[in-house]
């Protein structure tokens, strides 16, 4: 069990990796087994992903270190009003980009009232 975080230049947690287990593949390039990622937006966790297995590369170019996570494995993401889940995704926190494929099934909780207002 571990956990990887990931805070702004003021020291607030933008996003925390955790994982049962990890294997470093290559420098630079990190296989992840039942990998939760929680995103945070103003100290509370935003967005919750989980997947069970995802690579976690991280890449230095022109002195700056960038992160992004990959699978071609199933992944879910539970926010406050929605649950979303696909067969693979690729996720870019530095871009706060998150491209999900393959099967891709959105469902959102929809508060009472009109659908549409007149």
């Amino acid at each position: 069990s571990f956990k990887i975080p990931e805070r702004d230049a003021t020291g607030n947690l933008l996003w925390l990796i955790q994982g049962e287990k990890a294997n470093i593949v290559e420098e630079g390039r990190i296989r992840i087994f039942n990998v939760q990622v929680d995103t945070y937006r103003k100290g509370e966790v935003d967005q919750t992903m989980t997947s069970p297995e995802c690579f976690l590369i991280r890449q230095t170019e022109n002195g700056k270190v960038t992160t992004h996570a990959e699978s071609t494995n199933k992944v879910s993401i539970v926010g406050k009003n929605l649950v979303i889940t696909a067969d693979s995704f690729q996720w870019f926190p530095e871009q706060t980009r998150l491209v999900m494929q393959k099967n891709v099934q959105m469902v959102f909780e929809r508060k009472k009232g009109p659908l549409f207002k007149s």
